[in-house]
Formats: structure tokens, C-alpha cells, sequence
């Protein structure tokens, strides 16, 4: 049975229109349809939430066959294990107070324990920072982490003219600037100044299956 028929399996399973499972799932319904006829390929966080939620083994979702020993125990997803995590959508989704409503894109559930304090995700585009962050990865980005000394050599999100940017903060005797990994990118380095800031440590990347 193919991925997408399963998820829809699932669904109909536990009686559920698709918003009301969009909701328990925090993707948006028009999302579930693309998975459902396999239009657009589950975010491997999705596909855990699923399993976990619906009681079966991620393997099985993913394998034609399942696997002697499911990742999950069948056990569902309480509302207390994971928090709701705003996808955004360009630096318009940063307003003055925090982050604007109307540039949500999507939700997505990470694990309460998750170890970075105020989170935001941003989808990446594009291939300068490959192959750490590929086109397509949902980046999840700790805020609170700004102290510049701390994120050296990190993988972070900065704010370049206005638009959400992938990049490695690094110093040099000039200060500090941001690269690209892929060495296709960017010859020179962006130092960082009132127009190019750091916004966040990239804490995980979320990367679609093939």
C-alpha cells in the first residue's frame, strides 16, 4: 500500500474529516489532501506524530513491509508530550511584539523536552548551504539564542535585507560574518551590521523522505 493511501487509511480509521485530523496533526487540511493523494511528500515529524498518534510503527508507514521491531509502541500522542510550533513565512512573520498570525503558514509538533527554549520554523530554499540544510528542510530555529561568541561556527538564521537567510556564523580579525557551506555559494563573506543580524541557532533540521 503506498504512503499517501495509508495516511488516508488512518484517517478514515478514526473517523475524522480532515481538518479535525489536520488539527491533531498541526499541518493545514489543504496539506493533508496533497498527502493523501501524494501530491507532496510527508515531513518525516509528521510521519512520526502519525504513528504515534494512530498507534502503529513508523516503519510500517514508510516500508512496503513492516520491520520485526516498530519504532513506536502503539501508544498515543498525549497533548502534554508535544508543543505547537509556528512555520513562517518571510521577515513579515517577525513584527515588533513577535510573531504575526497572518504569516503562519503551517504548524508542526516537536517533543515538549526539546532542548531550545523559544521556537520558530522557517522552510529553507535553495542549495548555498548544503549538504547541512537542503531545499525543502524545515529549519527550527531557537530565538533565544543570540550570544554571538556562543554560536560561532554554528548553523544559524539570519535576517539579510529583510529576508529570512540560512547561513554559518563564523570571526575572523574583521568581526563576524556568515558563509555558505557549499562552496558553489557566495566567494565573499557577509559581515554582520544594522541590516544583516542574527536571528536564531538552527536547533534541528526537519527533512522530507525521499
Amino acid at each position: 500500500m503506498k504512503l499517501a493511501n495509508k495516511i488516508r487509511q488512518l484517517r478514515r480509521e478514526k473517523g475524522l474529516t480532515r481538518d479535525a485530523f489536520a488539527k491533531i496533526l498541526g499541518v493545514s487540511s489543504k496539506t493533508v489532501f496533497r498527502y493523501e493523494r501524494g501530491e507532496r511528500t510527508p515531513t518525516l515529524l509528521f510521519l512520526k506524530n502519525l504513528a504515534r498518534w494512530a498507534g502503529v510503527g513508523l516503519d510500517w508507514l514508510i516500508q512496503k513491509k513492516p520491520l520485526t521491531a516498530p519504532i513506536y509502541d502503539g501508544e498515543s500522542v498525549k497533548e502534554t508530550e508535544l508543543v505547537r510550533v509556528p512555520v513562517l513565512e518571510g521577515m513579515a512573520a517577525l513584527g515588533a511584539g513577535g510573531i504575526v498570525e497572518d504569516s503562519i503558514k503551517e504548524y508542526i509538533h516537536i517533543a515538549k523536552d526539546f532542548s531550545a527554549k523559544e521556537v520558530f520554523a522557517v522552510r529553507a530554499e535553495g542549495a548555498s548551504m548544503e549538504p547541512a540544510v537542503c531545499d525543502g528542510d524545515i529549519v527550527l530555529v531557537d530565538s533565544s539564542a543570540k550570544n554571538l561568541s556562543e554560536l560561532a561556527e554554528k548553523i544559524i538564521i539570519a535576517n539579510i535585507g529583510g529576508t529570512f537567510s540560512v547561513k554559518r556564523l563564523m570571526f575572523s580579525s574583521d568581526g563576524y560574518f556568515l558563509k555558505s557551506d557549499n562552496p558553489s555559494f557566495q566567494k565573499e563573506p557577509i559581515f554582520l551590521s544594522d541590516e544583516i543580524s542574527v536571528l536564531g541557532r538552527v536547533a534541528a533540521i526537519l527533512r522530507k523522505l525521499e
